[in-house]
């Protein structure tokens, strides 16, 4: 599995410029970056392929692991979609250990600008508090329609993200 690291997020972490990736399935290509929802500080994780989306509020220490927060987040928003324990860690393992690279291209990052531009209005009504605030999963994944690299025309993220998992042989969704 990929994170992609955004430049924001990448002088954040204070990390050398990473190598491009090397993951041949988009399914496991995820683009993680750092965004302020009013007092949260958050890491914003989207599927290269199908724009899933997950939040993880961090505090100042948490960015030190940022990658364990990601693969909870990742955990938690995909429980809360509907899939099962059994698919989440067959994904999770299919993906491999994380790796950090480059984003996966133009449109994957446009998409995580498009995706704040669309919750910062909302930040006020959401509740940030939480580790991993689902009310905004719920909200990048279940009802904002958007295009994806890996499909035709427009869709809602965990119907792709479900299309992707049936495509791989991995679970099915609860």
């Amino acid at each position: 599995m990929e994170f992609g690291i955004t430049i924001p997020l990448q002088r954040h972490l204070r990390l050398p410029r990473p190598a491009y990736g090397e993951v041949d399935d988009l399914a496991f290509c995820w683009e993680a970056h750092r965004v302020l929802f009013g007092a949260a500080d958050v890491l914003l994780l989207v599927n290269a392929s199908s724009r899933f989306a997950a939040f993880a509020r961090m505090q100042p220490g948490d960015w030190r692991c940022w990658q364990d927060a990601a693969l909870a987040a990742l955990r938690a928003a995909l429980a809360d979609a509907g899939f099962d324990v059994s698919t989440i860690d067959a994904y999770l393992f299919f993906g491999g250990a994380p790796s950090v690279t480059r984003t996966h291209g133009r449109r994957p990052v446009a998409f995580l600008n498009v995706l704040v531009e669309r919750l910062l209005p909302l930040s006020p009504s959401l509740d940030m508090r939480e580790p991993f605030p689902l009310e905004a999963c719920r909200i990048a994944n279940e009802q904002l329609r958007c295009r994806a690299a890996g499909f035709e025309g427009l869709g809602l993220p965990s119907e792709r993200f479900a299309a992707d998992l049936e495509r791989l042989g991995i679970g099915s969704s609860a």
